[in-house]
């Protein structure tokens, strides 16, 4: 059996301002990766050069690590982030990964992400 428990939320206004950062943030981030991929072309081929660099270049990332090494790329372009901050994009680097992946297997193009 499975239990829903539905709830509401009510922010003051300066937890309206930080939750409107932190998705500004993380829509920001997904876009670039969108525009990234459409401009790499497909994931196979991201995959293929990303080990070849790696091989070459020991400053790049393992594929394993280069979802931590993503995030603190886009951290350093942020003027401010807290640890939150780092959680959020990991999630936003899986969830484009997961997406792309489907997009790849059905054809399709990645749609960025809008207010």
């Amino acid at each position: 059996m499975y239990l829903t428990y539905r709830f509401r939320l009510y922010p003051d206004q300066e937890q309206k301002t930080t939750l409107a950062q932190k998705f500004s943030m993380a829509r920001r981030a997904y876009n670039t990766l969108v525009a990234w991929s459409r401009e790499t072309g497909t994931a196979e081929k991201n995959i293929e050069k990303m080990n070849d660099n790696t091989a070459t270049n020991p400053q790049l990332p393992a594929i394993g690590q280069s979802y931590d090494y993503l995030a603190d790329c886009f951290l350093q372009q942020e003027k401010s982030h807290d640890l939150t901050d780092r959680s959020i994009l990991v999630s936003v680097l899986r969830h484009f990964a997961q997406n792309r992946k489907m997009a790849v297997q059905n054809g399709r193009n990645l749609h960025f992400k809008s207010c």
